[in-house]
């Protein structure tokens, strides 16, 4: 599963909110290989007007 840091779309249930940050953050704090190497995406460089 995968969520695009840009994406605008919102969870309105409060229930479904609270299951959705606990596995965001159990993937957080997990150990992966997944989460040890990254490469910046096109939409994902800096820019210094933000």
């Amino acid at each position: 599963m995968s969520y695009n840091r840009l994406d605008d779309r919102t969870i309105d249930d409060p229930i479904l909110l609270a299951l959705f940050h606990q596995e965001v953050i159990a993937r957080a704090t997990s150990y992966s290989a997944d989460n040890i190497s990254y490469t910046i995406k096109p939409d994902e460089v800096y820019r210094s007007d933000l």
